[in-house]
């Protein structure tokens, strides 16, 4: 067994098990220098330092839209969790509501002054049915948004 210590971050250009998940047809596989060798700096006894890119909000008024969660569920294990808000239930407004619960769970846990509390208003449902649709899309057609993502490959839709 390895040791937390032994691990290290690979940042997605150097990560070769990407490739795949990212749509590379095995053509270009075949060539990849990459995904034969792997990065580099595993040769050596010095591994790349981590840069985390650092948001920096000038204006207080930009904090208001960072209140929206959606950003969250789209980062986090999103399949596993559409998978398994799905399985809750075949009726799709009970999906919806809760969604909603969840959201709002989120947002109390993060939110200081006001709390979502009571029954869930039109708004609520509006903006989390949008969400779960980003959600199912994501997930149904992530070929096709990792393609555009990395710019380098857009797979052809059928």
């Amino acid at each position: 067994m390895t040791s937390n210590d032994q691990w290290r971050y690979v940042s997605k250009e150097h990560n070769p098990a990407d490739f795949v998940s990212r749509g590379m047809d095995s053509p270009k596989l075949k060539t990849c220098e990459l995904w034969w060798n792997g990065p580099k700096f595993l040769m050596s006894n010095q591994y790349p330092q981590r840069q985390i890119p650092v948001a920096v909000i000038k204006d207080p008024d930009e904090l208001k839209n960072c209140s929206d969660f959606s950003n969250f569920f789209l980062d986090s294990a999103t399949n596993y969790f559409v998978n398994n808000l799905l399985k809750l239930s075949n009726n799709y407004f009970k999906i919806i509501q809760a969604l909603c619960f969840i959201c709002r769970f989120v947002y109390n846990c993060k939110s200081k002054e006001s709390k979502g509390i009571g029954s869930i208003d039109l708004g609520e449902l509006n903006k989390d049915e949008q969400l779960l649709l980003r959600l199912v899309q994501k997930e149904e057609f992530k070929v096709v948004m990792n393609g555009i993502q990395c710019v380098w490959y857009l797979p052809t839709v059928e």
